[in-house]
């Protein structure tokens, strides 16, 4: 009983020394004053130099430590003009320069203005397998004075690559925040809430991924689950776009 009692103790001692061993170690990199880093993939990091009002905003690349930081901003930005990134895939980088949406291949000269003309401003905000998404302003029809922001999805880093995923149906907004499988995840907002939602390339394919506790159909004509469930964001908690 005693050896038993032994061998079984050692074989935890080990087994507990041999885990601490495994644990992934993380150590905090400081990518230098006044930046923010947004995004991260190749082993690269990216983001924008900040903050406050008298800052213009640069587009910035790092490839490791603060020494290695790359400067993105373009040369012909107009005077003033902010740039920043706001998502990356390995070797690509989007964002905005001023108000219009942007691609990288990093370096300052690569920039690629992305920015449809149909839109009053625009911007980058996600990437991934071969997809840009963000959000475009366009003038609101009901109040020429004014405009409201609309998801997008480009499919390859040019101007005319640009799909509006804007369903309408008493939806005043939406935004496109990430994209991975052919498959875009965003949100839809108006003045009273604020709904999750994932497409497929198209506003039609939308589905909302807000549960409802009615079986009514919805505002915008796809189908929500009626368990009962009460949204807790509001539209002004969605987080802004970063056009400058």
């Amino acid at each position: 009983m005693l050896n038993r009692i032994t061998v079984c103790t050692t074989i935890a001692a080990m087994t507990f020394v041999a885990g601490a061993a495994a644990q992934t170690r993380y150590v905090a990199v400081d990518l230098g004053p006044t930046s923010r880093a947004n995004a991260v993939a190749g082993g690269q990091r990216a983001g924008y130099t900040c903050c406050g009002l008298a800052v213009v905003r640069h587009a910035l690349l790092w490839s490791g430590s603060a020494s290695t930081e790359t400067d993105l901003h373009p040369a012909s930005a107009p005077p003033g003009a902010d740039s920043g990134i706001n998502a990356m895939v390995a070797g690509q980088q989007g964002g905005f320069v001023g108000a219009t949406a942007a691609v990288w291949f990093g370096t300052a000269s690569s920039y690629v203005s992305i920015h449809p003309s149909a839109y009053v401003k625009s911007t980058a905000i996600g990437m991934g397998d071969g997809q840009i998404v963000g959000a475009g302003e366009v003038v609101d029809p009901t109040q020429p004075d004014t405009t409201i922001q609309h998801a997008v999805l480009w499919t390859a880093p040019s101007s005319g690559s640009v799909i509006d995923l804007h369903p309408g149906g008493g939806w005043r907004s939406s935004f496109a925040y990430a994209a991975a499988g052919g498959k875009q995840v965003g949100a839809l907002a108006n003045s009273s809430s604020e709904h999750a939602v994932i497409w497929s390339g198209n506003s039609k394919s939308i589905i909302d991924l807000q549960t409802r506790s009615s079986s009514a159909p919805s505002r915008t004509g796809f189908s929500a689950s009626t368990r009962s469930d009460t949204a807790t964001c509001t539209p002004a908690a969605l987080a802004a776009p970063k056009y400058s």
